[in-house]
């Protein structure tokens, strides 16, 4: 829980400070395959749509990711939590943009005793790299997830996405 307090107030302090105006699209989609160490089947699966906000300098994204609560016997108990946040673009390497971000919402998981329904919250770093000259990019991220479910998950991914 320490971890978790402190990760997201670092993450907050270099949201505010390090605000900059995108040349990134305004509008973005993406789908990502995940490696979740902590849960019982370790490949899951995110979305998430973003959109900027001029007047703040950031993106408020949604986010759901689809990940397993337990495994009992060879019965598979999946958790799909949905959220929302914001996304803040804190250094850029080149052609690739590293945003900050951190998210609360909901998670709901089908587990042994029935459909559960709880907290969830996410934060971690992603860059975008852009490929092409069609708004296209690869999306390597790091994220920590938190359920009232599942108890905290290192989510590692790659998504494809789109923007214009």
């Amino acid at each position: 829980m320490k971890r978790g307090i402190l990760f997201s107030a670092v993450l907050l302090v270099a949201t505010l400070c390090c605000a900059q105006t995108p040349t990134a699209p305004n509008d973005v989609v993406a789908l990502g395959i995940n490696f979740n160490q902590d849960a019982a089947q370790q490949i899951s699966a995110s979305a998430l749509y973003a959109h900027y906000i001029p007047a703040l300098k950031v993106y408020s994204f949604n986010l759901i990711d689809i990940t397993s609560v337990q495994h009992v016997g060879k019965r598979f108990y999946a958790q799909t939590a949905v959220s929302t946040g914001i996304a803040q673009e804190v250094r850029t390497i080149g052609p690739a943009r590293i945003f900050a971000t951190g998210t609360f919402g909901m998670a709901v998981g089908d587990g042994a005793t029935g459909v559960n329904v709880g907290n969830s919250w996410t934060a971690g770093l992603a860059a975008v790299i852009p490929v092409g000259k069609r708004g296209f990019a690869i999306v390597p991220n790091g994220r920590a997830l938190k359920t009232s479910l599942a108890g905290y998950q290192t989510v590692i991914g790659l998504g494809f996405g789109w923007g214009k």
